[in-house]
């Protein structure tokens, strides 16, 4: 079993590459049923406490892109890590149905400090599980 960094590697997805566009924003203050633009927040708040933050569509849209490529890319990484796991451990002594309840909690367990941990865990317990059903085979 490889590392996840391999998996996200293999589909171009670089987790230390994390440089989302800026949205840029424009501001208006609104007074005695009067629209004021604004440069930036402070001013706006000078005029009114009546504003409204509005986000260019140009740099949303590019933000909003950034965002969906790049849960697209480490969705088909965990998807490689997540099938190789599985073809590793599937078996008819550990069947699929084991392995959702073992992976549920390795997941549990590690989850937090990234899909690395989990496959410790997830090894860890595996060996417990199987150990146990070699104990109740003798």
């Amino acid at each position: 079993m490889q590392q996840y960094a391999y998996y996200c590697e293999a589909v171009g997805f670089n987790r230390a590459d994390y440089k989302p566009p800026e949205i840029h924003y424009t501001f208006v203050a609104y007074k005695e049923g009067k629209v004021f633009p604004a440069a930036t927040r402070v001013e706006a708040l000078k005029i009114s406490k009546n504003i409204e933050q509005i986000a260019d569509p140009v740099s949303k849209a590019a933000h909003d892109k950034y965002w969906k490529t790049r849960q697209e890319l480490e969705g088909k990484a965990f998807e490689k890590w997540y099938a190789d796991l599985q073809s590793e451990y599937i078996s008819h002594k550990f069947p699929e149905e084991m392995f959702n309840k073992v992976y549920s909690l390795a997941y549990d367990d590690g989850h937090a400090s990234g899909h690395d941990e989990v496959f410790i865990y997830f090894d860890k317990y595996y060996d417990l599980v199987t150990a146990c059903l070699d104990l109740k085979k003798d």
